[in-house]
């Protein structure tokens, strides 16, 4: 979107420059990291391309309000983005208040979501708080002449709810975070430029062994993974389920996997897997309560079943926590299993 100088251009460094002390005044000091790739990618914007096109640019996005959200929005600033065409709608499970509030003082336009919502209505409300920042965004457009738009999704959400008019009037170009995303906005009837960060090096060989990480410490507080070895299985098997299965196995614990589309996974049915596992790992990225209610069995089983979700918004069992709420305990499909949902 914005357009390349030949690094030898004596303009790039002073055009840098200029909107940094500009912007410089009103920051404050940060509260968010200093990441030394983010650090070095600004260097590089700023010494190669024209970057006074920022200001007819809007930034749209949902997103996790943490600390790297921050320090990759407080970036954008520095490079000349006017922080008021800034407008991002945060997460009810993974927004930092410190971070909102700082982002606020910033001047970018939050869209904070409803930390009361009931249990498995989640993507009902989120996608009324991105329909709200849309109508925001739209309002600056209008106002403001601006011929650009940059999207940062998570999930196709902020793609596939684009105002028609505003893919009419601006040049609108996306990042998109996740396979599943990918997925959506190609189904969407909103067709823009998109860059698949989900398919780079760093998501699939960096990041996905340090959620499975993150993962097995998190539910380890509750004692399902210490102490004796557990039966599990990973439904799903991409970058995220395959390092879950491998983190799994390296702590001792019998491992099964299912994936409708990979025959190396270790069982064809999932049923089965259900069956003999302890422990349920959703990593599938879409909803799998269908393998649960509709399981029939020829005897009479009395299981009970840790369900973990591993993606965002708990998609991979949302259907049972709609019907069921958080406690999901000792419920009964079929009159033939039943299942605690913890986590």
């Amino acid at each position: 979107m914005l357009k390349h100088e030949r690094r030898s251009n004596k303009n790039g460094p002073a055009i840098a420059l200029r909107n940094y002390m500009r912007n410089k005044k009103n920051m404050r000091k940060s509260i968010f990291p200093k990441l030394p790739l983010l650090l070095e990618t600004k260097t590089l914007i700023a010494t190669t391309c024209d970057t006074s096109e920022l200001r007819n640019t809007v930034l749209v996005g949902c997103q996790h309000l943490l600390e790297s959200t921050g320090s990759l929005v407080e970036t954008f600033i520095e490079l000349g983005l006017p922080a008021g065409q800034i407008f991002l709608c945060g997460k009810s499970y993974s927004t930092n208040s410190q971070v909102s509030e700082k982002l606020s003082e910033l001047g970018v336009q939050l869209t904070l979501p409803n930390m009361d919502s009931i249990p498995g209505s989640f993507s009902e409300g989120f996608n009324d708080d991105i329909r709200k920042m849309w109508g925001m965004a739209t309002k600056a457009v209008m106002a403001k002449s601006i011929n650009q738009i940059l999207i940062l999704d998570d999930g196709a959400r902020s793609i596939s709810t684009m105002p028609e008019n505003l893919q009419r009037l601006c040049r609108v170009a996306a990042v998109e975070q996740t396979t599943y995303g990918i997925r959506e906005a190609s189904e969407s009837d909103r067709k823009t430029t998109t860059v698949l960060v989900a398919a780079s090096a760093a998501k699939k060989i960096l990041e996905s062994p340090m959620i499975a990480d993150t993962i097995t410490r998190k539910i380890g507080k509750y004692g399902f993974l210490h102490g004796q070895q557990r039966r599990c299985g990973v439904v799903g098997m991409g970058a995220i389920g395959t390092a879950v299965a491998t983190k799994l196995l390296e702590m001792g614990h019998l491992v099964q996997s299912f994936d409708s589309k990979d025959a190396s996974a270790s069982v064809n049915n999932i049923n089965n897997l259900i069956r003999e596992s302890d422990i349920i790992f959703g990593c599938t990225g879409f909803d799998i309560s269908e393998y649960f209610t509709n399981l029939n069995s020829n005897r009479r089983t009395n299981l009970r079943k840790i369900l973990i979700s591993c993606s965002s918004e708990d998609k991979e069992f949302n259907q049972l926590i709609s019907k069921f709420g958080v406690n999901l305990n000792a419920l009964r499909f079929n009159d033939d299993l039943q299942i605690d949902c913890k986590g």
